[in-house]
């Protein structure tokens, strides 16, 4: 009798079972959208050429394989060009109105300029930076060399604004870029960023003539384009030994960005010298005072110890006086940046059980980076961090200590 009532028991949850499951297929082909409707998957940005051959790779090993774009292997201190001058050469022709990037271009581009602004500062705190627009045919200086960040960034959302007309200059760009970086000190980098998303340039006057004086001038030019390759970008980038990337997907195109932010090597034509830097007191007045930098009333300022002029933000450089002024906080970063990083090994996990990140406590299964010196064990996100923003291994100061 206890059996019977069983089966019955049972027979009835399956069939309230598939009964459900029923209701969840209709309800799911009621609430499917059309195709038309979906989001955009874009499935060709996971193509990958490997020896002449496009190979289809899943967006996790794609993101893994940016992670490590690092150098894990730079164990000594090396001497680097910290006094960075940058000149952005900023495409904004008709072609950045294109919606091949969503919402379109230029809010991409933009959104990706923004985000190396702050790594890049972060990094360099002694950096400068200019941005030099290209369209109408021609190129104009829209933000000299400055170290402020908010300056750059109302400096090409104001230019925006003005429309996105006609085809770049490179021509009349370069020339600009260079009348700019030419009277830099020999202690300095001189840089040129190429934002690019035109197919072409229209020049008035002979490209080659204004990069001999480039090369000659030791300058580097630097190029991240969203359109496709341009012999005359290429034949730049190679003859100043400067790299050319094309991007296909805003990811990639913040990387290389970021890849630009990093401290470069010293440079060919770059001279040692002793330069004078003040550490500026800053000071909350009752009455408003107008600073140097941007003729503006502020009553908190930064006064300079050589020549007792106001200054609304640091780091910067004195417009009385020209000296550079930064804070301890500043001066750590530049140091920090100066260190070798910690070598890391990537082992694998030969542990039956998994493996804890020493960091974050992370299960680590199969790979594994271990610091040489100290032994822990960290995952790929620790690892990142370490070399990217730390710059040193925690638990190998620790130790020290």
């Amino acid at each position: 009798m206890h059996k019977s009532q069983n089966v019955e028991n049972k027979t009835v949850l399956v069939e309230e079972v598939v009964r459900d499951f029923d209701k969840n297929e209709v309800f799911e082909e009621i609430t499917a959208k059309f195709t038309w409707e979906q989001d955009v998957e874009r499935s060709w940005n996971l193509l990958v050429e490997n020896n002449g051959i496009l190979q289809h790779v899943s967006q996790e090993n794609l993101e893994e394989k940016g992670k490590q774009k690092y150098k894990k292997n730079q164990v000594c201190a090396l001497r680097k060009g910290i006094f960075r001058h940058i000149i952005i050469l900023f495409d904004m022709s008709s072609s950045m109105k294109e919606r091949d990037f969503k919402p379109d271009r230029i809010n991409v581009v933009l959104e990706c300029v923004e985000n190396f602004l702050t790594h890049f500062f972060f990094k360099n705190p002694v950096g400068h930076v200019g941005v030099v627009a290209l369209k109408n045919s021609s190129a104009k200086l829209i933000q000299p060399l400055t170290s402020n960040m908010e300056d750059i960034t109302n400096a090409l959302l104001k230019e925006r604004s003005m429309g996105l007309q006609g085809s770049p200059s490179l021509q009349q760009g370069l020339e600009i870029a260079h009348d700019l970086l030419i009277d830099i000190p020999l202690y300095g980098t001189k840089e040129i960023l190429i934002m690019y998303g035109s197919i072409r340039t229209c020049d008035k006057k002979n490209i080659l003539n204004i990069l001999n004086l480039i090369v000659k001038n030791n300058m580097h030019v630097n190029c991240v384009s969203i359109a496709p390759e341009m012999h005359i970008l290429k034949h730049i980038c190679e003859q100043t030994n400067g790299s050319y990337k094309i991007c296909m997907t805003k990811n990639s195109l913040m990387n290389e960005m970021n890849n630009i932010t990093e401290t470069p090597l010293w440079m060919m034509g770059m001279e040692p010298q002793l330069i004078h830097i003040c550490f500026p007191i800053k000071k909350k007045i009752s009455t408003q005072i107008m600073c140097s930098c941007h003729n503006n009333l502020n009553t908190d300022t930064y006064i300079c110890n050589f020549c007792n002029s106001y200054t609304c933000k640091i780091p910067s450089k004195c417009k009385v006086c020209g000296m550079h002024l930064i804070s301890m906080h500043d001066l750590s970063h530049i140091t920090n940046n100066l260190q070798g990083s910690p070598l890391f090994l990537e082992i694998k996990n030969e542990e039956k059980g998994p493996r804890v990140c020493v960091s974050c406590n992370k299960r680590l299964y199969d790979k594994v980076s271990q610091c040489s010196k100290c032994g822990n064990l960290f995952c790929l996100a620790c690892d990142l961090y370490i070399h990217e923003d730390l710059n040193q291994c925690p638990f190998c100061l620790i130790q020290d200590t």
